[in-house]
């Protein structure tokens, strides 16, 4: 009697269990579960439904906390809840800061064809938060059934976390200069969930956390943690100046600006800076020639000048400072031809500059400008017309004027030596308004 009365209330129990799970497993429910996201990211989870059948509207209210995850948008709604004309139904999410009101409703009833409602898009930003079923509001959570019967549902509550953010601290170990790739950075990562992948413009750094040769401009490190959380940083490499100078160009002791003479093609160059270069300094004249001083200038013949087809030369000059910092000069000299030359034959002492001077001119030149420096040299001799010499110049610079002469004509020779060729010219020379006889 007693093992029948044993084994009955085993079989009571075992039938109550197996009632108890069977409602489990029947009671309709709802949920979200919990999600752990990295920060800054987009994420998108479905709300789960299980045994939800033959309803033909819901309200249900969803709270969070707006500064934790943003609301974007929702994707991939159940197909069962699909209203195909504005007459039959209507769904729509109404957001409200840190509320989502899910409101569907149709003449006919849903059944679903997947055990998610829809799927909804969230931005995270920081800290944790839970996302609650508003159950305490009067009409908020419900799902009808046709003829509105209310559907006992279990509505389960759920969590978001959000990763602390990563941080980068970067430091320049060796810096570059301008233009240049020679820059050494370390990255020190923290935050996040250690350990850390360093990416450096999308390439693994060479020591990891460790990246050579960089460059003078904008660059890229790439931080994932040991979850997928990813760090994007830009950083600019500011580069050590080059030195600033001043090229001087003269011919014959004279500054000129970008000119070479081609009968006289000889320039000194002189670096001027207040900056603290180093020799050597590199040259490139441009006509095949190089040259390294240690000096700040240097004097150069362009011996292809004479060449009809050259009509400019262009200068390089590379010149480093106290940091190892280069500039690259170029300068572009244009080839002067006064070659084709005139000879002012009236000379009026009283009268104005330009009359008062015996000048060598280019032929084209308006203004008589004196030829003084696009010639090797020039020699003058003047003579009487008995034929002796009153004044002689082997580096005639265009400033005789005839001082102590009488009015009357005179006789000239000039020879002018260029370094490529010699002219030689003869004529007369009136002289007027001297005031003696």
């Amino acid at each position: 009697m007693r093992r029948k009365k044993t084994y009955f209330l085993f079989s009571l129990l075992v039938l109550m269990a197996s009632a108890f799970s069977l409602h489990a497993q029947t009671l309709p429910s709802i949920k979200i579960d919990s999600i752990e996201c990295c920060p800054k990211s987009d994420f998108t989870f479905p709300i789960l439904i299980n045994n939800i059948r033959n309803v033909d509207s819901f309200n249900l209210v969803l709270n969070y906390d707006q500064s934790v995850i943003d609301y974007q948008d929702y994707k991939l709604l159940n197909d069962s809840l699909a209203i195909t004309n504005p007459f039959e139904g209507e769904f729509n999410i109404v957001e409200q800061p840190g509320i989502l009101t899910i409101n569907w409703h149709r003449n006919r009833v849903f059944n679903p064809t997947s055990d998610s409602l829809v799927f909804l898009h969230f931005k995270s930003l920081l800290g944790n938060t839970s996302l609650n079923w508003d159950l305490a509001t009067a009409g908020n959570c419900i799902f009808h059934c046709q003829g509105d019967t209310i559907l006992t549902t279990s509505f389960i509550n759920s969590h978001v976390k959000v990763d602390p953010p990563i941080h980068v601290t970067l430091t320049e170990l060796n810096k570059t200069c301008k233009g240049k790739c020679d820059a050494n950075f370390m990255a020190i990562a923290n935050g996040g969930t250690p350990t850390y992948q360093y990416w450096w413009n999308g390439k693994p750094g060479r020591y990891d956390s460790i990246e050579t040769n960089l460059c003078d401009s904008a660059n890229l490190i790439h931080i994932i943690d040991s979850k997928g959380c990813k760090l994007d940083s830009t950083f600019i490499i500011d580069g050590m100046p080059g030195p600033i100078i001043n090229l001087i160009m003269t011919c014959d002791g004279v500054e000129i600006v970008d000119t070479l003479y081609r009968q006289n093609p000889v320039l000194t160059f002189r670096i001027e800076t207040d900056d603290a270069v180093q020799p050597p300094f590199e040259w490139d004249f441009g006509d095949g020639a190089t040259a390294t001083t240690n000096e700040n200038s240097v004097t150069h013949v362009f011996s292809t000048a004479n060449t009809a087809t050259i009509k400019e030369y262009i200068l390089s000059l590379k010149v480093v400072n106290s940091n190892g910092c280069d500039s690259i000069y170029k300068y572009t000299i244009h080839i002067k031809d006064d070659s084709i030359i005139k000879i002012n034959n009236v000379l009026v002492p009283s009268g104005t500059p330009k009359n008062r001077v015996f000048t060598i001119a280019d032929k084209d030149d308006p203004d008589w400008n004196p030829l003084i420096h696009q010639f090797k040299y020039i020699e003058v001799v003047i003579f009487d017309r008995w034929g002796r010499k009153l004044y002689s110049n082997s580096d005639y610079q265009c400033d005789w004027k005839a001082e102590g002469l009488p009015d009357g004509v005179y006789y000239y020779v000039v020879k002018i030596v260029g370094y490529f060729d010699t002219q030689k010219h003869k004529g007369s020379l009136t002289i007027i308004g001297s005031g003696k006889k």
